[in-house]
């Protein structure tokens, strides 16, 4: 079974004033829907009966009334109640523990902020789908970003394998920026995210407010752990983190709309 995560707890202050009746999943797009409702399509209608996770935080009642939530059974709530002093790390513990780790067969972690388009899908689904993998864990990344000088930076060794991810990378190693997207094949190396990851919350109880969720990247790699490197086409996927992106998008997505 896939289960699909969506990191939906945020504060979103960096949207405001976007963000400030409602969290940044939920702002509005010209399509009439929001970055949450695009992305839950995007998962039902190109995977084989995928279960997805919202987890949510900051004005979580809000996400119950959404459309896509609401209509569609295989999209669940979970409450990050956490959020506002561990955030994403919080968020991807809610949901490690709100699935049955002895069942779970792919796991794929996304940021609640990044509408992922069409030109991303086959790519994902390829790995997902794939019995032949060469890695247990992959991270999607492309070759340049969107954002305003602030993406995930990652150094790609060979094209296909994570040396480390920051976002103070030196530009010397820096060939890839992360989408947001981890794919964790295997309910093997589910059960090793989650025992890693508790490790570190017993060794430093801190790191869940004070780390963003690509360092456990870090530490699994750090432990010997191979991490795979998928390269997307540049412009397939964008992550909503200022006024200045949202703007973008919202005129990109409008733009397209007059054109069909």
């Amino acid at each position: 079974m896939l289960i699909v995560g969506i990191l939906s707890a945020g504060l979103g202050t960096r949207l405001n004033p976007y963000t400030l009746s409602k969290p940044k999943p939920l702002v509005s797009l010209p399509t009439g829907s929001c970055i949450l409702s695009e992305n839950i399509k995007f998962f039902c209608g190109g995977f084989r009966d995928p279960l997805i996770k919202v987890i949510s935080g900051y004005k979580s009642e809000l996400f119950s009334s959404n459309e896509e939530v609401i209509k569609n059974e295989n999209v669940q709530l979970i409450l990050n109640p956490f959020f506002k002093v561990a955030g994403p790390l919080g968020s991807i513990w809610s949901l490690l523990t709100n699935i049955d780790l002895s069942k779970s067969s792919e796991l794929l972690i996304c940021n609640g902020d990044t509408i992922l388009f069409e030109s991303i899908r086959e790519y994902v689904k390829t790995e997902v789908e794939s019995t032949k993998s060469k890695f247990g864990y992959y991270l999607f990344v492309s070759e340049s970003c969107d954002e305003d000088d602030d993406g995930m930076r990652v150094a790609l060794v060979d094209g296909e394998r994570i040396l480390a991810v920051s976002k103070d990378l030196d530009d010397s190693i820096t060939n890839a920026y992360s989408t947001g997207v981890l794919l964790i094949k295997g309910n093997a190396q589910i059960r090793e995210f989650y025992g890693k990851f508790k490790g570190l919350l017993e060794g430093n109880p801190r790191a869940i407010s004070d780390w963003n969720w690509h360092s456990l990247i870090n530490v699994l790699i750090s432990d010997g752990i191979l991490i795979g490197g998928k390269t997307v086409p540049d412009g397939s996927w964008l992550e909503i983190d200022s006024p200045n992106e949202y703007i973008n998008l919202y005129n990109k997505m409008k733009d397209d709309k007059k054109d069909r």
